[in-house]
């Protein structure tokens, strides 16, 4: 991982930044198996309350991150 960068492929997670407006700085299909999102590094405390279970973020805003993600990842695919 890039120390500039956040990376990971966990879709719940990336939706969850997303959605808490960390911003994506795009995808990397390197390992053809696996696509991760790459973000600008979010608070510790972001990530840990999203580790704990602990973390709230808008259920719509989530579900049109979770949406957006999975349109870039089909059109990215192309």
């Amino acid at each position: 991982m890039n120390n500039e960068n956040y990376e990971t492929s966990d879709l719940g997670l990336a939706s969850f930044l997303f959605a808490s407006g960390i911003i994506l700085l795009g995808l990397d299909r390197a390992n053809p198996q696996r696509t991760l999102f790459l973000f600008k590094p979010p608070p510790s405390e972001l990530l840990a309350a999203y580790q704990s279970a602990t973390a709230e973020v808008n259920a719509v805003a989530h579900y049109k991150a979770i949406q957006d993600l999975k349109a870039r990842l089909r059109r990215d695919n192309d």
